[in-house]
């Protein structure tokens, strides 16, 4: 009997160890649960942790582009006012220098003031003397207005002996030739009349009045005033010729 409660007892002892203290598997896969369940509980909150943090990024990041837009407007504000400011500037300096140009072409395009001396022109703010075209050009520009002094120096004097002259130089040459022809012919006839005279033949009412006027010929040749040296030697040849001829010709006696 005391065997069989000994086995009793044993036997309800086992089973309230068996209730009281559960076997290792189970506790170890509770144990697995457990851990698991604690990853996934901080996996989560890192993950809110993350993505808090991104957007405390994001909001920075936005931030900063604003800034980064604000700061690059303001600049191309201020560049292009500093542009418009350089370009009104450089159009201004541009009219002034050209200003300067064309009054240095002008100064250098001009007479100088003293042209025999060659001094070297200075103008402010160039330095168009120091060019080695400058001292040429000076003396080509001195010496064309020489050359036009020179030109109105001879137009006043022709203009001067146009004015003491009546006729043009043509006029007078075609006056003089008109008074040599006349003079030429009259002279023949003085030689014709002198050939008839020596030959002693008949002269007519109008050969007669051509004699007179040859006569007249005669006189104003003797006074020297209208026939030249060179006609006057030429009506003399002219007379000897016919007075050879006339010596060759047979006399007739009365």
């Amino acid at each position: 009997m005391y065997a069989k409660y000994l086995g009793v007892a044993a036997s309800q002892t086992g089973e309230t160890s068996s209730l009281q203290h559960p076997p290792t598997s189970m506790m170890a896969r509770q144990l697995q649960k457990t851990a698991s369940d604690s990853d996934d509980a901080n996996t989560e909150s890192q993950q809110m942790i993350a993505v808090a943090h991104l957007l405390k990024q994001r909001k920075s990041h936005e931030k900063e582009m604003r800034q980064l837009r604000a700061k690059i407007q303001a600049d191309h504000g201020s560049l292009n006012s500093l542009l418009d400011q350089r370009m009104r500037q450089t159009e201004i300096q541009a009219i002034d220098r050209r200003h300067e140009m064309v009054d240095s072409i002008l100064k250098a395009l001009g007479p100088p003031s003293e042209p025999n001396h060659r001094k070297t022109t200075t103008i402010a703010g160039t330095k168009i003397a120091d060019h080695a075209t400058y001292t040429s050009t000076t003396d080509v520009l001195a010496q064309s207005k020489g050359l036009v002094k020179e030109y109105e120096g001879l137009d006043g004097m022709i203009s001067d002996m146009r004015s003491q002259q009546g006729d043009s130089v043509a006029d007078t040459w075609k006056r003089k030739i008109r008074e040599s022809e006349e003079q030429l012919r009259k002279g023949a006839r003085v030689a014709a009349r002198n050939v008839k005279k020596v030959l002693g033949a008949d002269m007519s009412i109008d050969e007669a009045y051509k004699m007179e006027v040859d006569r007249k010929v005669e006189i104003q040749q003797d006074k020297g005033d209208n026939l030249s040296y060179e006609l006057q030697r030429s009506l003399r040849y002219a007379e000897r010729g016919v007075k050879r001829m006339a010596k060759g010709l047979p006399f007739e006696e009365a």
